[in-house]
């Protein structure tokens, strides 16, 4: 079973272009799995193993010895999610509403569903998308049109055929195929009640649409273009497509009974952190700026800020990190909290989340003197580090410190809990954060 885990993994890498596949088993046996920074589920067989985010390692702790399965446990884990994929806007997950989720513990497949129904089933029943699509066939009576180049050479001497050409208005098309398509898969592996009724009046909607397995429904919708008529439905389109492109058909696995559908938490959690800074500084926030060079000459190792704004007089350079810095503790990561000693170790050692990384530092700060450099700035920039908190709302207070260049440094909990603000997912101490301007030095006296 590890054997076939492992090769439906790596084909969904393959599939995905990824350079490193998403899981991967270790030990004397080969029997330990590890999970890089994908969440989602892998079905082999009559196996599903389920992959969670890892920063809900402290409440999995702490479920009093509970298996990984409890209600309270998933409960947490698929709010958490939705909520990050509700500010992020992530477009090809459908839009969410999580009321209903509340009520009930889910699975992935259950949150593959709920998010699926709870998108397509009001836009079909404002009408299931129909199109015109064109028929040829030899029939008894005329209709539509005579193909005169197919009769006069295939039917020259039949009196009781004629082969015509005509279009009807049907709603059998490619996009409603691959919808019921899906709600058929989903339909046999969902749980929850609200999501397994949204699926059945999807396909309710849908029953005059031919039956096809997802091989076929993929490769009818392979250059589907979107009109007007069906620009409503690419989000739930997106979805339905990314979610049968992990069937074993398409992933070339060798077995139908295969699923596989996994979410870069990585990419999730910037998304959501963007969202979350533009709301909280009531200003645009850049991705991926380009800050400078780190060496002269062509080329010269190109610098990519995560996040880059400025909030009136300030400018912010911001990186997130999605690591568990605040694992095992109560409250926020403080820079008073680092051991001396702990600072000093080998780098590798942070990528569990334990310390704060040296390598994060060093690369804000650089950033900072780039900025400083090129905008020339009488100050450098505030900086920021942002990583995902679970703990109680009142402990997710930023910790700042000053840095080697004068930056103001400040360690930011970010809360992966749904708030009445998204901007309230963040938040300074009680005293206001030191006013940085973003003064001009003088060109004369700038030591770039």
């Amino acid at each position: 079973m590890c054997r076939d885990i492992d090769a439906a993994s790596e084909a969904w890498r393959i599939l995905n272009r990824l350079p490193v596949s998403p899981l991967s088993f270790s030990g004397p046996e080969g029997r330990e799995l590890w999970a890089r920074q994908y969440v989602g589920i892998i079905e082999v067989g009559e196996v599903s193993l389920e992959i969670y985010p890892k920063l809900d390692a402290a409440l999995i702790e702490a479920s009093k010895g509970e298996p990984l399965s409890s209600e309270e446990t998933r409960d947490s884990v698929m709010r958490g999610l939705l909520w990050m994929l509700e500010v992020a806007n992530h477009r090809d997950l459908a839009e969410t509403a999580t009321a209903h989720l509340e009520e009930a513990p889910t699975s992935f497949f259950d949150l593959f569903a709920y998010l699926l129904g709870k998108n397509l089933l009001p836009e079909l029943e404002r009408g299931v998308a129909h199109k015109y699509v064109t028929f040829t066939d030899n029939i008894g009576a005329v209709r539509g049109r005579i193909n005169l180049v197919e009769q006069v050479s295939r039917n020259w001497n039949r009196l009781d055929r004629m082969s015509c050409l005509w279009d009807e208005f049907t709603l059998d098309t490619p996009i409603n195929r691959l919808f019921k398509c899906v709600c058929r898969f989903l339909s046999e592996r969902v749980n929850y009640l609200e999501a397994a009724r949204l699926l059945v009046d999807c396909e309710a909607l849908l029953s005059e649409v031919e039956d096809v397995s997802p091989a076929a429904a993929l490769r009818d919708v392979w250059d589907l273009r979107f009109d007007r008529s069906v620009e409503r439905f690419r989000v739930a389109f997106d979805l339905g497509r990314r979610l049968l492109a992990g069937v074993g058909h398409n992933l070339g696995v060798g077995s139908a009974n295969t699923f596989v559908f996994l979410l870069d938490m990585n990419r999730v959690f910037e998304d959501y952190v963007h969202a979350v800074l533009e709301s909280y500084f009531n200003t645009a926030v850049e991705e991926q700026k380009f800050i400078g060079k780190l060496l002269a000459g062509k080329g010269g190792i190109f610098q990519w800020a995560d996040y880059y704004w400025c909030d009136g007089t300030t400018f912010w350079i911001g990186d997130a990190k999605y690591k568990h810095l605040a694992k095992g503790q109560h409250g926020a990561l403080h820079f008073s909290e680092l051991k001396d000693e702990q600072n000093g170790v080998d780098e590798l050692t942070s990528l569990a989340g334990e310390v704060l990384s040296p390598a994060d530092v060093r690369q804000l700060t650089v950033y900072a003197e780039l900025v400083r450099r090129r905008e020339l700035l009488a100050t450098p920039p505030s900086l920021m580090l942002l990583y995902p908190f679970v703990g109680p709302p009142d402990e997710c207070i930023a910790d700042g410190v000053a840095a080697w260049n004068d930056s103001m440094f400040w360690l930011m909990p970010v809360l992966v809990r749904a708030q009445d603000i998204v901007g309230n997912a963040i938040r300074f101490p009680a005293f206001e954060a030191p006013a940085f301007e973003c003064r001009v030095m003088n060109p004369a006296t700038n030591p770039a």
